[in-house]
């Protein structure tokens, strides 16, 4: 194995291991240990130093549990400690300074700048400086070679930052001009340094999210709503260790599919010699791992949050419902999707809300029905997000063309006849997952003509069903019936 980077701390001390007493026994141990165990399990040493990152998450989410009754800046105080030593651990000192440039600034401008130019000023501030680590760092290319940096939880921090702003420019507008969830999350009063950074820092969902409101963390450490002593919370053992369990499974799915379809496998020379349908079941594998590393992370990340109690979304929800909060995938749900449309409804929920409620929603003019101008700058924004590699670009803006083809398609076949709808469903979830498993390849090997050479060989297969969709759209009208919304 060659050395792979752990983070910024040891690249610039990896020279004094050896021979600088002021390096502690303990450091020199763990970075040992980190290098033995990914010898032993074939992975590299950043991925496993972030693994051990992501179980430590456990632990400490047990310890909002143990603090549920302590006094509000207790628990908060706890929620900034614990966030600042796994992110230091996670990505060293060098990492957690650069980590904490944008929730200072986002704060200092939420007090200084004019309520109504704060979330345009924290919206510019935010993604410039977000765009400038993923450039600096080259992310998305670290990722992919199991360098794990701080990128990751800039891109959630970035995300409650600006919701942070636009909650506040909302507290400052007239209530009757809000939309219902505007009116949940507006925030009245600037919040306390100590509340605002206790939310940034939350050791549970700082490292990989999930995003969650300003106001649910508010409510959860002031216990009130959902976890107000009034409130009795039915037992979480249960439900975390049976997450956990399914986490397991999760991950011991990614690292067996993992070594039979790498991502490396795309590029390799015996790809190009497959044929056309081989291509497409190579495709669907080397994605279906990809997901499965997904799957993994974000169901470990809502065991804290049930550990935590932060996921107690209340005692009035029916059995099975009742600890959904901060919930970012359903596995199945994405899997087998009857549709395109119901891909976001399942694949990174939260940050999907969040784009719906802070883009989508808001860049619809007032009394107008969103259209593809909203739907292709919602998956613009959400491309930058993730970073300036053209792959990310190429995936977003083409399954803009994919979600309004989806729901031309469903359009018609609710105007079906009854007995010959379940087989277009099934048509429809076949070329869905087509579409998906098509696009995915960008989003995986990210350069401009890596991707166009994936999909040229499968003959654009999957830009041409879409293409079909969005012309029979305009050219054919579907009937106008009253139906849900897939």
């Amino acid at each position: 194995l060659k050395p792979c980077k752990y983070n910024h701390w040891i690249n610039e001390h990896a020279d004094r291991f050896e021979t600088d007493a002021s390096v502690s026994r303990s450091t020199k141990s763990r970075i040992m240990l980190i290098d033995d165990v990914a010898a032993a399990i074939g992975m590299p040493a950043g991925l496993v130093a972030y693994l051990f990152a992501l179980i430590s998450i456990i632990p400490l989410s047990l310890g909002h549990r143990l603090l549920f009754d302590a006094d509000t800046r207790v628990r908060q105080l706890y929620s900034v400690i614990a966030g600042l030593c796994l992110s230091y651990y996670a990505y060293g000192g060098l990492g957690l300074r650069y980590m904490m440039v944008s929730p200072v600034v986002g704060y200092v401008c939420i007090v200084v700048v004019p309520r109504e130019a704060v979330h345009g000023v924290v919206c510019f501030l935010t993604f410039m400086y977000l765009i400038v680590c993923h450039v600096v760092n080259a992310s998305g290319g670290a990722w992919s070679e199991g360098n794990i940096d701080f990128t990751g939880s800039q891109m959630v921090l970035t995300l409650k930052i600006i919701a942070c702003a636009f909650n506040y420019d909302d507290g400052g507008l007239d209530e009757a001009s809000l939309t219902p969830h505007q009116k949940q999350t507006r925030l009245v009063e600037c919040p306390s340094v100590l509340t605002y950074m206790a939310y940034m820092l939350d050791p549970v969902t700082v490292l990989i999210g999930p995003f969650l409101e300003f106001r649910e963390f508010s409510e959860f450490m002031l216990r009130q709503g959902a976890w107000s002593k009034e409130v009795k919370q039915p037992a979480f053992l249960l439900t975390a260790l049976g997450s956990l369990v399914y986490t397991t499974v999760l991950a011991a799915g990614h690292v067996v599919t993992a070594s039979h379809f790498p991502i490396r496998m795309l590029g390799l020379d015996e790809f190009w010699q497959y044929t056309v349908a081989y291509k497409l079941v190579t495709l669907y594998m080397v994605a279906f791992q990809t997901r499965l590393k997904y799957y993994f992370c974000w169901t470990l990340t809502h065991t804290g949050l049930k550990c935590s109690g932060l996921a107690f979304s209340g005692a009035d929800k029916p059995i099975g419902k009742q600890w959904e909060r901060g919930l970012n995938v359903r596995p199945l749900g994405v899997e087998f999707a009857r549709s395109s449309v119901e891909f976001p409804l399942h694949w990174n929920i939260c940050t999907g809300n969040w784009l719906r409620h802070y883009v989508y929603d808001r860049v619809t003019p007032a009394g107008q029905k969103p259209g593809l101008y909203s739907l292709i700058v919602t998956q613009t924004v959400s491309g930058v997000w993730h970073g300036l590699y053209a792959g990310y670009w190429m995936f977003f803006v083409s399954s803009a063309l994919m979600l309004h083809g989806s729901r031309y398609l469903y359009r018609m076949i609710s105007a079906a006849p009854v007995n010959i709808r379940p087989v277009l469903h099934l048509i429809h979830g076949l070329l869905s997952a087509l579409q998906l498993n098509y696009l995915a390849a960008s989003f995986m090997v990210l350069g401009f003509h890596e991707t166009i050479a994936v999909w040229r060989s499968v003959g654009f297969v999957g830009h041409v069903v879409m293409l079909a969709l969005v012309l029979m759209s305009v050219l054919i009208k579907p009937p106008r019936t009253r139906v849900k919304t897939a």
